[in-house]
């Protein structure tokens, strides 16, 4: 999900507008979308992150988060 940046020189409304789609896009009652990073990606940002953090990571196709400060891998089963 790319959350809009918000500017000074931008219309309010414009940018809530923008804002409201990025989160529809995103989040619904359909579920949630996860950030989409490689694992490259995700090992360069780690450290901007707090533990909790999650994401989908597109090389390993699972969710890692950052937990104690180091990324783990979800483990998860079928249904």
């Amino acid at each position: 999900m790319i959350i809009p940046q918000f500017s000074k020189n931008q219309n309010d409304d414009f940018y809530n507008e923008e804002l409201s789609k990025a989160l529809q896009n995103g989040l619904s009652d359909n579920g949630w979308t996860p950030p989409q990073q490689s694992s490259e990606n995700i090992d360069t940002i780690k450290s901007d992150m707090p533990d909790g953090t999650f994401w989908y990571d597109t090389d390993l196709n699972a969710l890692v988060t950052k937990q104690d400060g180091v990324l783990k891998k979800i483990v998860t089963e079928d249904l």
